[in-house]
């Protein structure tokens, strides 16, 4: 039981960091991103492509990946998600404009890529044993990438200027207008720099699964099902939620071996559709403003 919960906090820094992503946009912009999924899977592909033409392997992507992401998501939000007047004109038009979008770069990509799945060598080989328990080093190394870049991302809101913009944006639009924040502005920043983390976790994606062009569907349900269980823009309810889905996935997977693969998707599923029945407040209404 001990190997399956290493192995599921392993798979847990990934999830967390496409929760911690996910939600803090959503709070930072008011708009449930339903095309998450395909940022993360784009990341995934850019990463494969440098690494195919061998000019960068995959961790060295970040360096190219991450801006690209960055630049990728302002346009999105200015381009997109401002054209549907998301936050003001309420959720249902930007959740069917980003449900849209994930369809078209879903299928872009299977026209571009081929449904046929591509693979990411691991950053090293070999297992570490710490006691009687057996740790890919490979999956170690992508999960302390994970956990500096969730550390970076409580650096950048708790420590700097612009985080202190970001969070009053995501506490109270009306209030930081008032103070002088350009709050068009900030949350296109947002947006972009949770786009950027959104590419960090296709990279590591990449390495520890297939790529493919529907990858981000279930990422993206582990990252609503966590965001449904915190509450949207909650940082370390993001992390601790993302860890404990991989706890559970792993553990479960353990005891019944047989679902295999689908079992996150299964269990990230069932426990959305637990929270949407308990939770007093509706999945698609504004967030409830506090601080981040």
């Amino acid at each position: 039981m001990t190997q399956a919960i290493v192995n599921g906090l392993l798979q847990g820094g990934l999830y967390a960091t496409i929760a911690l992503a996910f939600s803090l946009a959503w709070r930072i912009t008011g708009v449930l991103n339903l095309a998450h999924g395909e940022l993360v899977t784009a990341g995934a592909y850019l990463a494969w492509l440098l690494h195919s033409a061998r000019w960068l392997p995959p961790l060295p992507s970040l360096l190219v990946v991450v801006p690209v992401l960055v630049a990728a998501g302002w346009l999105l939000e200015r381009l997109v998600l401002r054209r549907l007047g998301a936050p003001t004109a309420g959720a249902a038009a930007a959740v069917l404009g980003t449900l849209g979008l994930s369809v078209v770069l879903q299928q872009a990509a299977r026209l571009l890529f081929s449904p046929t799945p591509h693979t990411l060598p691991l950053p090293v080989g070999g297992l570490w044993r710490v006691g009687g328990v057996t740790v890919a080093a490979g999956h170690a190394v992508l999960f302390l990438v994970a956990a500096a870049t969730a550390g970076a991302v409580v650096v950048l809101l708790r420590a700097t200027r612009l985080g202190a913009s970001l969070r009053a944006v995501a506490q109270n639009p009306e209030a930081a207008r008032l103070a002088g924040i350009d709050v068009p502005r900030m949350r296109s920043l947002g947006f972009a720099l949770c786009a950027g983390v959104a590419g960090v976790a296709g990279v590591l994606a990449g390495q520890a699964q297939p790529i493919h062009p529907a990858m981000g569907t279930p990422l993206l349900l582990g990252a609503l099902a966590v965001t449904a269980l915190t509450g949207p823009g909650h940082v370390t309810g993001a992390v601790l939620g993302g860890l404990a889905l991989g706890v559970a996935e792993g553990v479960l997977g353990a005891v019944v071996p047989r679902v295999g693969a689908t079992l996150g998707v299964v269990l990230a599923a069932a426990l959305l559709v637990v929270m949407l029945v308990i939770r007093r407040d509706p999945l698609l209404a504004t967030p409830v403003r506090g601080r981040p």
